[in-house]
């Protein structure tokens, strides 16, 4: 089984969880698309909420 990478959620300077992309997207209400472009620093200067691989 392929285990699943885990990102630290963070809302500007906030931490706010740590988990997969998809329980990030169930628990903050945004599709797992959204949740996956914070990954990238070209998306990191449009929005306040960054994802980091742990």
């Amino acid at each position: 089984m392929r285990k699943l990478k885990e990102y630290a959620y963070y809302r500007g300077d906030e931490f706010v969880m740590i988990d997969t992309i998809q329980e990030i997207a169930e628990a903050s209400k945004y599709k797992v698309k959204t949740v996956e472009g914070w990954r990238y620093p070209s998306q990191r200067k449009r929005s306040c909420n960054v994802l980091v691989e742990v």
